[in-house]
């Protein structure tokens, strides 16, 4: 098992059944048992907001089975990706603070996903003047 030291940030390999590890960089013990897991809570709420985001090529068939007109079309496209954007972002803001919270700063992919989400809402929302 490896894992990186909470006060110095060193990587450091030790059997899984170990109870107490200790840091030869920092002098500092700890238990790895009362370490901070790893959560993959934020990104299964971010990967659902991303099924609500694209959820209207889904929805808008069936709603075109009982009105036909372009305006609620596009009041179903502009629903879904305020909404799904919103819970995209909430999720992957919880996968940022949990990685944070265990000492990893490796948050590239969600920034990355967020800044994507943001300008897809935007664009949506700057075609044809919607806003």
């Amino acid at each position: 098992m490896q894992i990186q030291c909470p006060m110095c940030q060193s990587t450091l390999a030790f059997p899984n059944d170990v109870a107490v590890v200790f840091c030869p960089n920092c002098n500092q013990k700890f238990s790895p048992k009362a370490l901070p897991k790893g959560s993959y809570r934020g990104w299964l709420i971010a990967i659902s907001g991303l099924m609500i985001c694209f959820g209207f090529w889904l929805t808008i068939p069936i709603v075109e089975l009982f009105d036909d007109s372009t305006s609620v079309a596009i009041g179903l496209i502009f629903f879904h990706m305020m909404f799904g954007t919103l819970v995209v972002i909430a999720g992957l803001v919880m996968s940022i603070r949990d990685k944070v919270r265990r000492g990893s700063k490796w948050i590239v992919m969600e920034l990355i996903l967020a800044i994507y989400v943001i300008y897809g809402l935007f664009s949506l929302t700057t075609i044809n003047g919607i806003v």
